[in-house]
């Protein structure tokens, strides 16, 4: 058990700085590399975090999705009908709603465009190296 009295968990209330708060990644990557090896070792609880980030990512992915592409007010048939008629600006839509999860096509679609808009913008990427032999004394 990882944590056996109950306490010290995500929802914890601590004495911290407003900036010293921390994200809800930042706080799985805080326990995954923390001193304590308990953390890490913890298959099921490292699973158990992975899958509530994807739900967070999902959830984010719906909300913009219905927030921001013009969906607000839509009834659940509504939405299945534009699915079953194959409304293909829909579709789309839907489609973006994968974008915030790593690993989805969605995903590395977009961070390809990101790639490619950054080396139209700067150039081809290059390597500068310096060896020197006085540093190795």
């Amino acid at each position: 058990m990882l944590f056996p009295t109950g306490q010290y968990g995500e929802h914890h209330p601590r004495q911290s700085y407003l900036a010293q708060t921390l994200s809800f990644g930042e706080y799985i990557k805080s326990r995954l590399l923390n001193k304590d090896s308990r953390f890490c070792r913890n298959h099921s609880y490292f699973l158990h975090y992975y899958g509530l980030k994807i739900n967070k990512a999902l959830k984010t992915g719906i909300y913009n999705l219905f927030k921001k592409r013009g969906n607000v007010g839509q009834t659940v048939a509504e939405i299945l009908e534009k699915i079953n008629v194959l409304d293909e600006e829909f579709e789309g839509n839907l489609s973006t709603m994968l974008a915030p999860i790593r690993g989805t096509n969605q995903y590395w679609f977009r961070v390809k465009g990101e790639v490619k808009a950054m080396i139209a913008e700067y150039g081809l990427p290059t390597l500068f190296l310096t060896l020197s032999c006085a540093e190795y004394d």
